[in-house]
């Protein structure tokens, strides 16, 4: 097993080394151009950096088990790259001048911090030479350490690769729904793909319904089938060779390592034949390179192929096409869990004393069971130890040999990720206390801000390599979404899986100075979560050294911590959202804060300084969750903000317009969502246009007292929004709109032309029709309608979008409507989200790339005359949790009958 805490450390390392370092060297040398041997000294330490980072790489590849003088080193370098970083950040601070300013201006700027440029290029020679100490300590450790051979296979871990419950508990329902899936359209060959993350118990569900030779769906098979084992660490001809094997094949052709000869006797020796193949754990992309020895000679024979796998991609890459079903693995309901880990009959003080622990098991299998382990070695299994092991999980799973399992599966995971950016973007995560939903856009901003998501590849923006990471976590189900019915499929919220969150934590917590859950005064620290949500969890900071303090985040009560913004002199993240003491007279000096990159506030502000605009660096500004009514429009301008979030107005009463068109565009906002559009704020209407950046504007349309000046607001938001949705989109850009109408009325929508460039639209308020801009909008992949009443003539007008993809409804009723055969040629995603259970009736034909269909009616009774059965790309159904059993029951019964076998998915809401 690889040593996880030298893994992680690396991980930490290269990822800062390959991407934050480059652009702070970059920029250092245009500083530095007349300080002797300073640039010199810069570039020689860049190419040091990169060499010793890559020798960790090759130490990561070659070698399963780091010795004692690579982990001090290790040490060393993560030291040595962090002081680093925070050196040239001062020092750019220091020298830097104002963007735009003139010669004269940089030229005094210059003088006057020459004495800092000399300073600093005295602390660059002695980081230099810290560094060069470093690389001759890595030579001899290179020319005197041989790494030694990986250790024999522990037996726990032995244990782990073969491990399947002869005698499983709670997988009779999932058992029974794979042998249905078997007996689906029986004359084509079917793939069922499990998916789950490891532990979850797959290989013990797929080998229970293999082992089932008393069923009839079983027995079919029994002359020819078998079980390809740890399908990921063979290649294809490996797998070959082992179907040939077990199907009892004796020719010559076994000793071959030819994989095209193995997949032509493979072939052979199928066709004709009906069988049963279980290939267990494969990897990503293999099914690709074995799928055509099955698929050309299977066509209409019943031949059956059972996978598992971790990862959804792969899943959905078998059953493409209508192939076959997604089976995704479920937490095991409670009785099961107590069960597993306490017993069959545990005392009233066990099991009172084991729920936070069984809590953070979160049903996966394979937890309960190393927590069973664990207490059966203990003397007295007492609950007061349930909440000991539950105290200290994370390093029990590191440490103890009954957690060995648990151990090598999450990190298989976490060192099979990518690459070591990907890594380090993990676990960054653990800052967050496990029961704290992760909203993706925040953790999307937050990486960026932290520099942890940053590309070599010069084509490939931060965003994009952020989200790209974020979707990996799902994919590889290491994220658990929390349904909270997404437009358009993507996961907005989700939760790390506890267990995995439990050993981060740990982990990254002995990664010295990365990362601390609480305040510790006895060392430096770099990544601060404080919790004081419950009173005994309150500590101080005032003996803490909050002088490299990157990124802080506050929940409950922060009490003196707010106050002391002078002692962290290089933060990044400052996150109060949900801290719920911190007011207007603690941002007094948060102006001081120069190297700070995403502000988010709590509900406690009214009030923003003017001295914000001081804030020269920051990207994101989020006031969704605070009280602000008005914004200093100097906010726009400021260099690098590109998310600005919240509801308010824009305060630019003393601006002339030039001085206003001059602030938006030199604005470099993507994200402007939202503010409060009324008579007052026209002035601003009119620069929204030169907003050249903008990719999703919200707006809220507030009528004035009387009303007598709608008409003049109606025409200066039409001319906004149409400036705004005018300008050609370039290829993979999104444009987005949302205009919140309140009292408003929107009869201004109909005045807007066409064509216009966006991507996705909502519109919150009374809407009679539908605006004749969308009904002709051919490019629009997304919509959104709130209304009190979606009538009869919106229902028709939406049907005639061809290109839609994602369409909801938010209504108290709809009329009654039919979706026609032939409506919605495109649409993939349809969600109603109504208070009468009344819904369109769908006539056959109608809908036919549908995949998924959200009924969001709490008061929804039974199937309410919706039919399914022509839907035929159908996967999911979505229902309010709070609807009754029975209508539960009916739409389970309804799925199991539909061809696709679509999974009946409930909301609920994020705690």
């Amino acid at each position: 097993m690889i040593e996880a805490a030298e893994t992680m450390e690396k991980a930490v390392i290269t990822a800062f080394v390959n991407t934050v370092m480059p652009p702070l060297f970059k920029a250092l040398s245009g500083s530095c151009k007349m300080v002797m041997n300073v640039i010199d000294d810069s570039d020689s330490m860049r190419r040091k950096l990169v060499l010793l980072a890559a020798s960790m790489d090759d130490d990561l590849r070659r070698t399963k088990n780091p010795t004692a003088a690579a982990k001090v080193f290790g040490d060393q370098l993560r030291e040595l790259t962090h002081d680093m970083e925070d050196c040239i950040e001062r020092f750019l601070h220091r020298v830097s001048c104002a963007e735009g300013a003139s010669r004269a201006r940089r030229l005094g700027r210059f003088l006057l911090t020459i004495c800092t440029r000399y300073r600093f290029g005295d602390k660059i020679t002695a980081l230099n030479r810290r560094l060069e100490e470093l690389t001759n300590e890595r030579l001899c450790q290179f020319v005197y350490d041989k790494p030694s051979p990986p250790p024999p296979l522990a037996p726990a871990a032995a244990q782990q690769r073969e491990h399947v419950q002869l005698n499983p508990v709670g997988v009779e329902g999932a058992k029974g729904d794979i042998l249905a899936m078997l007996e689906e359209s029986p004359e084509e060959l079917r793939v069922i793909a499990i998916v789950g993350f490891g532990g979850s118990g797959k290989t013990t569900l797929a080998k229970a319904v293999f082992r089932s030779t008393d069923d009839d769906r079983i027995r079919v098979f029994r002359s020819c089938r078998a079980w390809v084992d740890r399908a990921k660490e063979k290649n294809a001809g490996e797998i070959f060779r082992s179907l040939l094997q077990q199907f009892g094949y004796r020719g010559q052709g076994l000793l071959v390592d030819d994989e095209q000869y193995l997949q032509a006797q493979l072939m052979d020796y199928l066709r004709g034949r009906r069988y049963l193949i279980v290939i267990d754990d494969i990897g990503n992309g293999q099914w690709n390179s074995i799928k055509s020895a099955f698929e050309e000679n299977s066509r209409n024979n019943g031949s059956r192929i059972i996978v598992t796998t971790t990862i959804k991609s792969e899943a959905n890459t078998c059953c493409g096409n209508g192939k076959g079903f997604i089976y995704q693995m479920q937490n095991l309901e409670d009785q099961y869990c107590k069960t597993i880990a306490l017993g069959e009959a545990p005392s009233p003080e066990l099991q009172m004393g084991s729920e936070e622990l069984l809590k953070k098991c979160d049903g996966h299998p394979l937890s309960l069971v190393c927590v069973a382990n664990y207490l059966g070695g203990l003397n007295e299994p007492t609950g007061q130890r349930c909440r000991e092991l539950c105290r200290y999980l994370g390093s029990k799973i590191h440490d103890n040999g009954n957690f060995e399992r648990l151990k090598g599966v999450i990190m298989d995971n976490y060192t099979s990720l990518s690459n070591h950016v990907v890594r380090a973007c993990l676990l960054y995560l653990s800052i967050f206390p496990n029961d704290v939903p992760l909203e993706k856009k925040v953790i999307i901003r937050r990486w960026i801000a932290e520099g942890f998501a940053r590309s070599e590849d010069v084509d490939i923006d931060d965003q994009t390599i952020a989200r790209w990471n974020f979707e990996t976590f799902v994919d590889w189900d290491i994220f658990h979404p929390i349904i909270d019915t997404s437009n358009n499929g993507d996961v907005k919220m989700c939760k790390t899986r506890s267990i995995v969150h439990e050993y981060m934590l740990y982990k990254a917590s002995r990664l010295e100075r990365f990362i601390m859950s609480f305040p510790d005064w006895r060392r430096k620290v770099r990544h601060l979560c404080i919790d004081h949500r419950t009173p005994h969890k309150r500590r101080t900071t005032t003996d803490m050294d909050l002088s490299c303090v990157r990124s802080l985040t506050i929940f409950g009560t922060a009490g003196d911590t707010i106050c002391e913004f002078h002692r962290y002199k290089i933060l990044r993240v400052l996150d109060l959202e949900e801290c719920n003491d911190v007011k207007n007279k603690h941002l007094k000096n948060i102006h001081k804060l120069w190297n700070l990159r995403y502000l988010s506030l709590g509900a406690e502000i009214t009030s923003i300084p003017k001295d914000i605009a001081k804030l020269k660096l920051l990207e994101t500004l989020c006031l969704s969750k605070t009280s602000v009514e008005e914004l200093p429009v100097q906010v726009i301008s400021l260099p690098f903000l590109h998310h600005l979030i919240g509801k308010f107005r824009i305060q630019y009463h003393g601006y002339s317009k030039s001085t206003l068109k001059k602030l938006s565009e030199n604005s470099k906002l993507e994200t402007l969502s939202g503010f409060i559009a009324d008579f007052k704020s026209q002035g601003f209407l009119e620069i929204l246009g030169h907003m050249s950046n903008l990719k999703k504007v919200k707006i809220w349309c507030q009528s004035s007292a009387a009303g007598d000046h709608d008409s003049i607001l109606a025409r200066k938001l039409s001319e906004a929004i149409q400036e705004y949705i005018n300008p050609p989109l370039y290829i993979g850009d999104n444009r987005k709109l949302s205009i919140c109408l309140q009292t408003f009325s929107g009869s201004f929508l109909n005045s807007l032309d066409t064509p216009c460039e966006l991507t996705s639209l909502k519109l919150h308020g009374e809407l009679r029709s539908l605006p004749r801009f969308v009904k002709w909008h051919t490019g629009l992949v997304e919509l959104c309608l709130s209304s009190i009443t979606v009538t009869r003539d919106v229902l028709s007008d939406l049907c005639n979008l061809k290109c839609l993809l994602y369409l909801k409804l938010i209504s108290d009723c709809l009329d009654e409507f039919v979706i026609p055969q032939g409506a919605f040629r495109s649409l993939r995603r349809l969600c109603f989200k109504v208070q009468v259970s009344v819904f369109p009736r769908i006539e056959a034909g109608a809908l036919r790339d549908l995949v998924s269909l959200q009924l969001l009616c709490r008061h929804l009774v039974g199937l309410a005359g919706i039919e399914i059965e022509d839907l035929r790309e159908l996967k999911e159904v979505t229902l309010d949790s709070e609807v009754s059993r029975y209508t539960k029951e009916s739409w389970e019964t309804r799925a199991r009958e539909h061809p696709n076998r679509p999974r009946i998915l409930y909301t609920y809401k994020a705690a």
